[in-house]
């Protein structure tokens, strides 16, 4: 007969066997068996502080120090770490899961985490292998799996990074995870004329799960410029592909944290309306004339890269005027009559350093924009496709390297121009046509 646990106020069933042996640790039998578990009290406030707290609260495992070399002071306590775990947890761990076998012993949702063993039973990876993945992103996955679909192929995927689990799959708080070791924690370089001049990347597993093509005079630019077969109704295809396979209060802090907006920034501007009934819209720069680069930081190879961003630098300062034109479309878009009925009126936001400009000016605008300036992660181009006679070309459209023998970047990186799409959708295209391409030239 299944017994109950606690976690707070939680009941928790397990096994008849599970439980003798909880009660043989527990010194006193007349205990209820409660598990509490220090360190976790959010758990017993809210459910969803299980799932969240215990991923996002400091404690003693997790992110070693030597991943943190480079970091502020300020930058290392924003790491969050998971919690270690103790022989009376992985006993209730593994009446949940009876296959669990602890691996990451810092890792309390380790039980949680979806599991990777080697297939067929192998207690060790192959001598060799046909094809060797560096990664398992968006593209990387997609790679494998279709280049698998022959059993005769084998592949070698490489992955440092943690397993998904269920809370990983709610895009609402996919903000929280984005300062977490679900990803390589890298900050952008600081640079002058823009307040925030740091950034993080994601990855499939801590975005927002939003799923866009691109338009299609963006792609046929693409191909215009020598990478051929990357027209749009050629990747179309390879967009349908996968999706046929796939399917298809507070929350302003969430996305202030997944943004890294400085906290008094944010409270001066945005302070006495957040958790309020509001509506905001969100302005982005989909085809910027500003672009940056990334560059080694010495030769350590742990060492993490530099990456300037240099964003709103453009000569021309286009960038910055698009988005004060922006914000007029917005303030004449409150001005029409359905907005109207509802009151809507725009919030005066204080920002410290634009408070010597005259209040709606260009000029006051173009202050804001650089004050609250913030990356949406979709960083492409570093791996840039392109023809020979392409200078700046890392692959051609076969996306093999130029100069190099059997080897291809594939991932968003090869995108030679900015589309008008989140890049995860392009990822997982990019690694189905590209899985196409190697099996068309194993044929040859």
């Amino acid at each position: 007969m299944p017994r109950l646990a606690r976690i707070g106020n939680y009941p928790i069933p397990f096994s008849e066997q599970a439980y003798t042996r909880i009660r043989d640790k527990v010194a006193d039998d007349k205990v209820h068996y409660q598990i509490i578990l220090i360190g976790l009290k959010e758990m017993i406030r809210k459910i969803k502080l299980f799932i969240l707290g215990a991923l996002l609260t400091l404690s003693s495992g997790g992110v070693t120090n030597d991943s943190r070399d480079g970091f502020s002071s300020e930058e290392q306590g924003t790491l969050k770490r998971s919690y270690r775990q103790h022989p009376l947890i992985d006993t209730l761990l593994q009446s949940v899961n009876p296959k669990y076998e602890p691996k990451q012993p810092d890792d309390f949702f380790d039980f949680l985490r979806d599991q990777y063993p080697l297939p067929d039973g192998l207690k060790s990876p192959l001598s060799e292998y046909d094809y060797i993945i560096v990664g398992a992103g968006s593209a990387g996955c997609t790679l494998a799996a279709r280049l698998t679909e022959d059993p005769k192929t084998t592949v070698l995927l490489l992955e440092a990074g943690k397993g998904e689990m269920f809370t990983t799959d709610a895009p609402a708080i996919a903000a929280f995870f984005q300062r977490t070791d679900y990803t390589w924690q890298y900050f952008m370089e600081k640079e002058p004329g823009v307040c925030l001049g740091k950034a993080i990347g994601g990855t499939s597993v801590i975005n927002y799960m939003i799923y866009t093509r691109g338009r299609p005079e963006e792609w046929n630019r693409i191909a215009a410029a020598g990478n051929v077969g990357w027209s749009y109704d050629e990747v179309l295809e390879y967009y349908k592909k996968s999706e046929r396979s796939n399917g298809g209060p507070g929350g302003s802090k969430a996305v202030r944290r997944g943004m890294m907006i400085s906290e008094k920034i944010f409270d001066a501007a945005y302070g006495s309306i957040d958790d309020t009934d509001t509506w905001s819209p969100f302005l982005m720069l989909l085809h910027p004339e500003s672009f940056g680069f990334i560059e080694l930081k010495d030769n350590n190879p742990w060492s993490h890269p530099r990456m300037h961003g240099r964003y709103l630098s453009d000569a021309g300062g286009k960038d910055v005027a698009t988005f004060v034109a922006a914000v007029r479309f917005v303030q004449e878009l409150v001005a029409t009559t359905p907005f109207q009925r509802f009151g809507a009126r725009l919030h005066r936001a204080q920002y410290p350093a634009c408070r010597a400009l005259p209040f709606d000016s260009d000029a006051y605008w173009e202050c804001a924009v650089r004050t609250l300036t913030a990356t949406l992660h979709h960083q492409i181009a570093t791996c840039r496709m392109g023809p020979a006679g392409d200078p700046q070309a890392v692959v051609d459209p076969r996306l093999r390297v130029h100069g190099l023998r059997n080897l291809r970047v594939v991932d968003s990186s090869i995108i030679p121009r900015t589309v008008a799409a989140h890049t995860n959708a392009p990822a997982i295209m990019i690694g189905e046509k590209a899985a196409d391409m190697i099996k068309e030239d194993a044929n040859r």
